[in-house]
């Protein structure tokens, strides 16, 4: 995207916004500390929000803040709100909510098809608003507590929408007999494993090596790296993307045809699709709170092109499936914890590795299936064909796994989701408005250490 140079008159600010609408207004808040100019860029977030959501291309990945329009936060970020010990940890605090509200204002600027020059002003004159509100608003003691306790994660932007949305949701188990499910689900893992059904066979999908290797095989660890006043590592793109690789699941499927292959995302005149021929999965690093430390998680993201249904009764399937892989990484860059979920937000079974136990207060609907957990070292994970679920976990040099046809997959980032090419023009999200990965709270309420 082109960088436009940002107006040195902030009168300037508001224009670009204007463009947009019929004209400019300004949003009222009450009690706002007295800012220069500050009721231009109120005035500009109002109507660049008003005409983002008008065109449906809100990014749902972080929470808006309400009364706060140049800050955003996650579930992460909204864990500290109350537990910031000092100044210097709240700017900290603040400049990783004005990051968050930066990137996913990108995201949606150009899914909303200004024109790449337009959409790069705007960008940046509200960057520049986002600045210059934060260092004259946050400078004002009793406007940081009011924007502390409006740091809030709702709960139902967390379960309605529990991971991605694309279809809705079901929980069976939420509904009635989750004691039978449980039961059921953990013979299922206790079972020996067994080829898949004629004429279906299997198949593993492994992650492509990394094409531009910089660093040493396996993981990279945490405790030689640098950690801000939030405890969050500092690691460069190039680590990013070899911890992805290092830890990337092999897939290990009973495939019945191409909707059991992971696919590429992509926009069709119809809505969201995929395209079988073209084997992806998509990675997004995250962090979680554990035990008072902020530890790295990097989430897998597989889509097929159908969940097929189990029998005729089954009445969950869709043009459209996905799967979510996730490793809780610890301070050694080890994996902690695994666990997944089906993108409608069902079946969501947590591995741990190490020596943790379940907590008693652990919700009752996060399952750990596997007695003995996941293996440690790499590992492939074994999918039914059709819908996809996971059956077990095993090590991926399992030799009933190494002699399984091998193929592989191509590992994206996450962010390509955000902003797909659209056919009928411009830019695109896969998701919608209120469709977004909201990462499930896995370490902390289900294991303890021992």
């Amino acid at each position: 995207m082109t960088r436009a140079r940002i107006p040195a008159n902030p009168l300037l600010w508001c224009l670009a916004a204007c463009a947009l609408t019929t004209g400019c207004s300004t949003m009222s808040v009450a009690q706002r500390p007295e800012t220069p100019d500050g009721e231009k860029c109120i005035a500009l977030y109002a109507q660049v929000d008003e005409r983002i959501d008008a065109a449906g291309v809100r990014d749902a990945g972080y929470h808006r803040i309400p009364g706060f329009p140049y800050l955003r936060a996650d579930r992460y970020t909204a864990s500290f709100a109350h537990e910031l010990p000092n100044l210097d940890a709240f700017w900290e605090w603040v400049g990783y909510l004005r990051a968050q509200e930066d990137e996913a204002r990108e995201v949606e600027l150009r899914n909303l098809k200004l024109g790449e020059e337009q959409a790069s002003t705007v960008l940046l004159d509200m960057r520049a608003c986002g600045g210059w509100l934060r260092t004259w608003e946050l400078d004002d003691a009793a406007f940081r507590d009011k924007m502390i306790e409006a740091v809030k994660y709702p709960d139902d932007y967390s379960t309605t929408q529990r991971v991605l949305g694309l279809y809705p949701i079901a929980v069976p188990f939420l509904e009635s007999g989750l004691g039978e499910f449980r039961r059921d689900i953990e013979k299922q893992f206790e079972a020996p494993l067994a080829p898949p059904p004629a004429p279906n066979e299997l198949k593993v999908w492994a992650a492509q090596a990394n094409p531009n290797p910089e660093y040493p095989e396996g993981t990279i660890d945490l405790r030689d790296k640098p950690r801000d006043l939030l405890g969050r590592v500092g690691l460069v793109w190039s680590e990013i993307v070899h911890l992805a690789h290092t830890h990337a699941p092999a897939l290990w499927i009973e495939t019945g045809g191409d909707h059991d292959r992971p696919a590429l995302a992509v926009q069709t005149l119809q809505g969201p699709g995929v395209d079988p021929s073209k084997p992806v999965v998509y990675y997004l690093t995250g962090l979680t709170r554990f035990g008072g430390r902020s530890l790295l998680q990097i989430s897998y993201f597989v889509w097929f092109s159908a969940q097929v249904p189990s029998s005729k009764d089954d009445g969950s399937g869709g043009a459209l499936d996905g799967l979510i892989w996730r490793v809780t990484l610890d301070e050694q860059g080890n994996p902690l914890v695994h666990d997944t979920i089906h993108a409608s937000g069902g079946a969501h079974f947590v591995f741990p590795v190490s020596a943790l136990q379940r907590r008693e207060d652990a919700p009752e609907t996060i399952l750990i299936p596997q007695k003995d957990g996941a293996p440690s070292g790499p590992i492939a994970v074994r999918l039914r064909s059709g819908t996809h679920e996971v059956t077990r976990v095993v090590r991926a040099d399992d030799p009933a796994v190494v002699a399984t046809q091998r193929q592989t997959y191509e590992l994206r980032s996450y962010e390509e989701l955000l902003n797909l090419p659209d056919p009928a023009g411009g830019l695109r999200s896969f998701f919608g408005p209120d469709q977004a990965f909201v990462a499930p709270k896995v370490a902390e309420p289900v294991a303890a250490a021992p």
